[in-house]
């Protein structure tokens, strides 16, 4: 009789099945949060992003992975699988949905440069020095900040290459710009470690404009700080 219990205590796939359920579920929700800080490290990450994308991955896993791993639970639920074997057979679903995203992010980070020159039109001066980038997601909208130190001439090119507009009186904002000077826009502080524009001696702040979206350069009296602001709309 003790025998017949612990065969049907072995043969039971319910507990270690709810087990790694859990684990997928943990799985699709936290792979956001390790993709996006891999692929993107050479960012300062806005850190809605791994948690909108963590949201955003959460219906997938209930209406996709789920019925998937019950479906796999109830076809192996009588079958004498080496442990193992059945805990990757029962994840597969999850590991097919965030792995190739996990082995993107470990051989392909981006870098600052492709979408500096995708955003600007051009390239990031040769000369530049101290190079900061930021980025920000939210659904149909891209937001990137870019700074760094670079000669005069060098600035001179940037403003060049595009067309701008000098913005009179720049502490007068709109509050939509995100009051400027706490930016990234979104009511958010500058991340760590990056400079204020604000206080730099003789500010100057170009606007220019961008079908679907928006460009602001902010550069100091000698031209040699600047300050980039640009994003969908």
């Amino acid at each position: 009789m003790e025998e017949k219990d612990m065969d049907s205590k072995k043969s039971h796939p319910r507990p270690r099945g709810i087990f790694l359920v859990l684990i997928a579920g943990c799985l699709v929700a936290g792979m956001p949060f390790v993709t996006t800080y891999l692929g993107l490290r050479d960012f300062d990450v806005d850190p809605r992003v791994p948690r909108w994308q963590a949201i955003m991955s959460l219906p997938l896993f209930f209406f996709l992975v789920l019925p998937i791993i019950f479906i796999i639970l109830f076809a192996i639920r009588r079958r004498c699988l080496h442990p193992l074997l059945r805990s990757v057979l029962v994840l597969a679903p999850a590991l097919v949905l965030t792995m190739p995203g996990l082995i993107e992010a470990l051989v392909s980070p981006e870098k600052p440069a492709a979408p500096f020159t995708k955003r600007m039109g051009h390239l990031i001066p040769s000369d530049a020095s101290g190079l900061r980038a930021w980025f920000s997601h939210s659904p149909g909208e891209s937001t990137y900040m870019f700074t760094f130190r670079c000669s005069a001439e060098s600035t001179k090119s940037m403003l060049a290459a595009n067309t701008y507009r000098p913005i009179e009186n720049p502490s007068m904002l709109d509050p939509e710009m995100g009051q400027y000077y706490q930016l990234p826009i979104g009511g958010l502080s500058l991340p760590n470690g990056w400079p204020n524009p604000k206080t730099w001696q003789g500010l100057r702040l170009y606007a220019s404009d961008v079908p679907g979206g928006y460009r602001y350069f902010l550069t100091d009296e000698a031209g040699s700080r600047v300050f980039i602001l640009t994003g969908d709309t």
